[in-house]
């Protein structure tokens, strides 16, 4: 990345100085350009132009033009001489995607949480539930497949924008839970199950609960490493307001661990304070002295630690 970075900083540094865009933005060969046709069309002459002497080629059909209305994307179409499907407008299509993050309305961010992230864990649980050994799919499932799949797009996407996806998502997620163990449970239950096996639980993070700490912290965090006002940010002083509902801790919301680990800890205190007497020396029991440790391990025939 480094030495890709050094061979294409003076085309970048060239349509800097030449061109008056109103974004201008990489990540390593994914350039951003946002200005009038006239100032776009310029920027892609620079990189046709010195591009080929240093190894770069500007490929058309990874390039998506994006504007608007749909009478400038006609326009933009014709001028281009783009394919249909590499034109977009916001008018028609309410968003797009950049580095496989939705911008754009929530109903367009809801559709694309729900076709590259449900659709795929639907498809992931399925071949779990295939499996003949409940702890391994069980070890799976809270690695590979549940909170980790959502956690990109909830620090991209501003929480309002993907809240019945999230929300969907952890049903998926435990129901695959209950099925591979082949148990059902209370409310109570499901709420445990998704506190870290640290706090008495199987790990199995609620997406739904905990984006609005990766969003918060992850705007935060680029604000002060850009330089710009995370106020700015869709949603996020509203979502910060909330957060700090949420948490009942303002100190822990830099990041996302300690905004995570905040709301863990209030769940928790909700379920002791609402349990039994049983249920209080129960969710103790294993959220002392590394209960559930064995649940961070893969299963071992050797070690006899599976279910």
């Amino acid at each position: 990345p480094l030495f890709f970075a050094i061979v294409l900083d003076p085309i970048v540094k060239k349509i800097h100085e030449e061109c008056t865009l109103d974004l201008h933005m990489w990540y390593l060969d994914d350039g951003n350009l946002i200005g009038t046709p006239d100032e776009v069309a310029k920027a892609l002459d620079i990189i046709k132009a010195m591009g080929p002497s240093y190894g770069i080629f500007l490929n058309r059909d990874k390039c998506h033009f994006i504007t608007r209305s749909s009478a400038l994307r006609d326009t933009m179409q014709e001028r281009f001489n783009v394919p249909p499907q590499f034109c977009h407008s916001l008018e028609r299509d309410g968003g797009f995607d950049v580095l496989g993050s939705p911008i754009g309305s929530p109903d367009f961010c809801e559709k694309f949480f729900e076709d590259e992230v449900i659709a795929k864990l639907r498809i992931a649980c399925d071949a779990l539930l295939g499996l003949d050994d409940p702890h391994i799919a069980t070890y799976l499932l809270r690695n590979c497949v549940s909170f980790c799949r959502a956690v990109y797009l909830m620090r991209t996407t501003p929480p309002a924008h993907i809240a019945k996806g999230t929300r969907l998502f952890d049903e998926i997620v435990i129901k695959t839970q209950c099925d591979i163990l082949g148990i059902g449970g209370p409310r109570e239950a499901v709420r445990q199950v998704k506190l870290s096996t640290r706090d008495g639980g199987l790990g199995l993070r609620s997406a739904y609960d905990h984006r609005r700490a990766a969003y918060v912290a992850s705007v935060s965090l680029c604000a002060v490493d850009d330089k710009w006002d995370k106020t700015c940010a869709v949603d996020y002083c509203t979502e910060e307001k909330l957060l700090m509902e949420q948490t009942g801790d303002p100190s822990c919301m830099s990041t996302q661990r300690g905004a995570s680990l905040a709301i863990d800890r209030k769940i928790w205190q909700q379920l002791f304070d609402e349990g039994s007497m049983e249920d209080k020396v129960r969710l103790r029991s294993l959220s002392n002295n590394s209960a559930l440790a064995f649940l961070n391990a893969p299963p071992s025939d050797y070690l006899q630690n599976h279910f």
